[in-house]
């Protein structure tokens, strides 16, 4: 999503990047400040109130580069960075500050707690603090879904500014590989995506004759745990498109989570089926043709054991493509993002 977002705004803006954490592209002209992650130093800046990577000397740092470049707004990519907005505001009173919130996070760690209480417990204060600066100090508040907007609604009392859900650059190309006997898990290793697998392997995976192939970074050091003679963990791999493409059908068991999963619209841009529960699918235009609901372990099996030998049609495929094309494909989005900015 962060880069899908870039790209629409760099249709009508000259954007300088602030990145915090993993970033491939150092060479980027426009890379102003490049955060590395240093996991003590966030436990440490955690106990100040300060999240996802941020602290006291990088805010001080973003002050200085926005005094210096005199910017007219400030997009923040995530509501974990609400003492930075907070600090911007009463610096440059002026500057338009537009945030992009992923999930409602308060909901998301009350969420995250019920699986792993330790992980999420120890940064809830500060997941909260953030949020509710993000959402009173931004000019402009996104969110994904009307779910995220009745949330952001019940929680804070704001409503949002712009829905804008998941888009992505269109990466399809017709090929003539032909579809193997597997289906396909696509996801990197959080606890959302982890709990689902885990459950469809432990559940379902040894009562269907078809393979599962299990894809995402880091999903390689859980191979111990999912690996089964129908489970196959691939993990992380450098081109995922082939893996689309020969697939018979993705599965989407995610039970847990906010926001939109970005992985629903990557399998509908490569024209196919998803098997998935309610959670998977929310925020997603629906079509039962290509969006198969299911939600419990028999409805998985009876469809994976009745539906499976069926071949993807090209109807289907048709389908799948064309909502990702009507609905998520960023060249469609970008002119609603930048009109509402240019509204501020």
């Amino acid at each position: 999503m962060s880069n899908s977002n870039y790209q629409m705004l760099e249709k009508k803006f000259k954007v300088d990047l602030v990145v915090i954490g993993l970033f491939s592209n150092k060479n980027i002209q426009n890379l102003k400040i490049h955060f590395e992650h240093n996991r003590k130093k966030n436990i440490i800046n955690n106990l100040f109130g300060y999240i996802g990577g941020m602290s006291e000397e990088r805010v001080k740092q973003i002050l200085e580069l926005i005094e210096e470049e005199k910017y007219e707004y400030v997009y923040i990519d995530g509501s974990y960075f609400g003492k930075l907005a907070f600090k911007i505001k009463n610096t440059f009173n002026k500057i338009k500050i537009i945030t992009f919130f992923h999930n409602i996070e308060y909901y998301y760690s009350i969420s995250g707690m019920r699986k792993n209480f330790k992980r999420y417990a120890y940064t809830f204060f500060s997941t909260w603090l953030n949020e509710y600066l993000s959402v009173r100090y931004s000019d402009l508040v996104i969110v994904l879904n009307e779910r995220d907007s009745r949330l952001l609604k019940k929680k804070y009392n704001r409503d949002s500014d712009l829905l804008l859900n998941v888009t992505m650059k269109d990466l399809y190309k017709e090929n003539d590989l032909e579809e193997e006997n597997f289906i396909l898990f696509v996801g990197s290793n959080f606890f959302g995506n982890l709990s689902g697998i885990k459950w469809f392997v432990e559940n379902i995976s040894e009562k269907i004759s078809i393979k599962t192939y299990i894809i995402g970074k880091g999903m390689e050091i859980e191979k111990e745990i999912l690996e089964n003679k129908n489970v196959k963990v691939l993990g992380t791999v450098e081109d995922i498109s082939e893996y689309y493409y020969k697939a018979k059908l993705i599965i989407a068991p995610i039970f847990y989570g906010g926001g939109m999963k970005v992985k629903i619209a990557e399998a509908l841009m490569f024209g196919k089926r998803i098997l998935g529960t309610k959670e998977a699918f929310e925020g997603y235009v629906r079509d039962s043709r290509v969006l198969i609901e299911v939600n419990t372990a028999e409805e998985f099996i009876t469809f994976l054991k009745d539906e499976l030998l069926k071949k993807n049609t090209y109807e289907e495929k048709k389908i799948s493509r064309r909502i990702f094309l009507e609905n998520y494909y960023l060249e469609k989005k970008s002119k609603i993002l930048i009109e509402k900015i240019l509204e501020l």
